[in-house]
């Protein structure tokens, strides 16, 4: 009993990739209100120099990129916890492991 509910409780076990991009909006700080750490994976389409941050609890992880080129992506994944808030300054696709 024990070990069915470790693995029940475990990371993936359960959660489906979700396409969240239409429920997200840049800037805005979600909470992960669920009962598992999730796994969040943004994109962002390439169209010249640009700075991205990510903020989990009020850390901010910066992914950057210097460039001309367009139409190319850039994607930034992350694990967010249970109840840690977490937001992105700006993103062209969002998807949640949750």
């Amino acid at each position: 009993d024990t070990l069915n509910t470790a693995v029940s409780s475990s990371f993936g076990v359960g959660q489906t990739w979700q396409d969240v991009t239409g429920s997200r909006a840049a800037g805005t700080t979600y909470t992960n209100d669920t009962q598992k750490p999730i796994m969040v994976i943004v994109t962002r389409s390439v169209s010249g120099n640009f700075t991205a941050y990510f903020t989990v609890n009020g850390i901010d992880l910066i992914w950057s990129h210097a460039g001309n080129s367009i139409g190319i992506a850039d994607a930034f994944s992350i694990i967010i916890p249970v109840g840690s808030t977490y937001k992105c300054n700006t993103f062209s696709t969002w998807a949640e492991l949750r």
